[in-house]
């Protein structure tokens, strides 16, 4: 089908090798963002704690913090990875 051509360094990559690439990437990243979701819902006194330690905040601007990042992480795995992803494969 398609090839991605790097000139300089020689890479010759088929389309089938990017979107295994694109969707194993997509599958890390995402359980990366359960996980995450996951510790802030069942062990926020947990990891509050420790960021407290660290960094001396208050839970709302914990809360914050991580709700902003959540969000951020979310967008730019969907931009960035899940999009190109279903573009190549679907269309």
């Amino acid at each position: 089908m398609w090839v991605i051509i790097i000139i300089d360094g020689g890479l010759v990559m088929g389309l089938d090798v990017f979107l295994s690439f694109l969707f194993w990437n997509m599958c890390i990243h995402i359980f990366v963002l359960f996980y995450w979701i996951v510790m802030i819902l069942f062990f926020k006194e947990f990891v509050f704690k420790i960021h407290e330690k660290l960094f001396s905040i208050s839970e709302s601007e914990f809360n914050r913090i991580h709700y902003c990042l959540i969000g951020y992480y979310k967008l730019t795995v969907i931009i960035f990875i899940i999009a190109p992803f279903i573009v190549l494969k679907f269309f």
